[in-house]
């Protein structure tokens, strides 16, 4: 029986927020990485000169 508690809490049914909490984080975290992902790609060309299509390429494949 406490096999069955645990996996119906690990699976959030213990918790109704969880999955909603889970999801918000996650879409913050993952549009904090988007705007840093830019920001880095942008200062790369502007400010130290590095040519603008490896760059690009680069923020598109790491980010994708």
């Amino acid at each position: 029986m406490s096999g069955l508690l645990t996996a119906q809490h690990l699976a959030g049914w213990g918790y109704p927020g969880a999955p909603l909490k889970t999801t918000a984080l996650g879409i913050g975290v993952q549009g904090a990485a988007y705007i840093g992902s830019t920001f880095i790609s942008i200062y790369l060309v502007t400010d130290l000169h590095y040519p603008k299509s490896p760059v690009y390429w680069i923020t598109a494949g790491v980010t994708w």
